[in-house]
């Protein structure tokens, strides 16, 4: 899973990958871009971002133009507002699975299971909390 918190959109993008790799990477920022097509947004947005492998690719650069990209840095998950999501989705999703009656958990039910927590996460939470932990560490980037 891949995901973003945007100040322009209610509730989180979750994008379903099967890997986190370049290429699911580079899906995902093609993603979001249309994403700010479809809500008219022309202006660069702030992209915060950690620092794994797939996001220091030379070959996706292009794919970063339409964002200013601000990298956090190493061990710092409390200034990344997507971290706050997935704690809440793996919370969510314990939850789900244990009110589940007894039965033989397949990858396919599990990944049902998982789509149905994303859902539902997206539809309850707003952005706006999520934002501003990361609002925190923009400014120490623009002072």
């Amino acid at each position: 899973m891949i995901g973003a918190v945007t100040s322009f959109t209610k509730s989180p993008m979750i994008g379903i990958y099967n890997k986190t790799d370049t290429q699911s990477w580079k899906e995902f920022l093609v993603d979001l871009k249309a994403m700010l097509d479809k809500e008219h947004i022309r202006t660069k947005v702030w992209l915060v971002i950690d620092n794994h492998s797939a996001h220091h690719v030379r070959s996706l650069r292009r794919y970063y133009e339409p964002f200013y990209v601000a990298y956090l840095p190493p061990y710092s998950s409390q200034f990344n507002a997507i971290e706050y999501v997935w704690a809440i989705v793996k919370r969510e999703l314990a939850l789900h699975i244990s009110r589940l009656p007894e039965r033989k958990h397949t990858q396919i039910s599990f990944e049902g299971e998982v789509d149905y927590v994303i859902s539902q996460v997206s539809a309850t939470y707003n952005n706006k909390p999520f934002i501003e932990r990361t609002k925190k560490f923009l400014a120490s980037k623009l002072i």
